[in-house]
């Protein structure tokens, strides 16, 4: 059986956390506080065996 890693990319809606120009109190708390941000959410699934991934709903945070 082939392998296969599921690798959960972020855990906010959108555009993450802070969201550009919200000064609610999440948002203020992650722009004062780094540990409290979040990146947007994706879902990576990774055939290691073939060499091959895939991106489910891909986020403005996934970089080259």
């Amino acid at each position: 059986m082939d392998e296969v890693i599921l690798q959960v990319m972020g855990t906010a809606q959108d555009a993450g956390l802070p969201q550009p120009n919200c000064y609610c109190e999440n948002c203020t708390k992650a722009m004062d506080d780094p540990s409290f941000k979040r990146r947007a959410a994706s879902l990576d699934i990774v055939f290691p065996d073939h060499n091959e991934w895939h991106v489910i709903d891909a986020s403005p945070d996934c970089k080259k």
